[in-house]
């Protein structure tokens, strides 16, 4: 699959659409990114010119860091199986506030008690709370619903901060957690630190999050484990 991913991409024609991009703000594009094959070709070619993510610390276990799902109701509702033969090959960073300062949930239970009510058509992988606390709310095998874009929850892991992305701070606790699952997944699934992107980057048209979040800093944390 991923040979035939890489030669999708060098069989693709020329995209005249080119992203104006700082490190510290969403990326804009004229028009979304509809496919994970076009993202790559616009972050700069060939998958092999990426960086490799970094081991994840040792005394990171992310079986014990997971809140038992079963206890809250089990496996979110909404998602749905990955095309066969597909695998994770990005992951997108949400913030779960709508941008008013108090929003976006103070406990992973009220998380997952949004998520899990038929009403919200929406899901991701997992959430991470202020102290750095993680719920797995859908298998990394299973597609959630967190990206509007076409052609983007197919490939890609999708992870909620607790935050009410009004410029609210991410806590050490919590950014130190993000590295650590992030480190986790790339490793696990061969994914790049440049295959870690925000929601405002994929989904540029009506989406901001994750705002205030130290990107360009952050992003220095995955390269090395040490």
């Amino acid at each position: 699959m991923v040979m035939a991913m890489a030669l999708l991409v060098l069989m693709q024609p020329p995209i005249d659409v080119v992203p104006v991009v700082d490190e510290d703000t969403p990326t804009v594009v004229d028009e979304p990114w509809t496919a994970h094959d076009q993202w790559i070709e616009l972050r700069g070619g060939r998958p092999s010119t990426f960086t490799a993510m970094g081991v994840p610390d040792r005394r990171f276990d992310l079986r014990r860091q997971l809140l038992q799902r079963e206890r809250m109701g089990g496996e979110h509702r909404v998602h749905r199986d990955r095309p066969d033969g597909w695998r994770p090959t990005a992951i997108v960073l949400h913030a779960t506030g709508s941008g008013e300062p108090g929003s976006g949930f103070t406990t992973l239970d009220e998380t997952y008690r949004f998520f899990a009510r038929p009403a919200a058509r929406a899901s991701a992988h997992f959430a991470i709370d202020r102290a750095g606390r993680v719920l797995q709310l859908v298998d990394v095998d299973d597609a959630a619903f967190h990206v509007a874009t076409p052609g983007w929850n197919d490939v890609s892991i999708g992870i909620e901060l607790l935050n009410d992305n009004s410029g609210e701070p991410y806590p050490a606790a919590q950014r130190g957690a993000l590295t650590q699952l992030v480190r986790t997944l790339g490793v696990q699934f061969g994914i790049p630190v440049e295959g870690v992107v925000r929601h405002a980057t994929v989904q540029p048209s009506d989406r901001r999050d994750p705002v205030a979040f130290p990107w360009r800093a952050w992003l220095g944390t995955l390269h090395d484990a040490r």
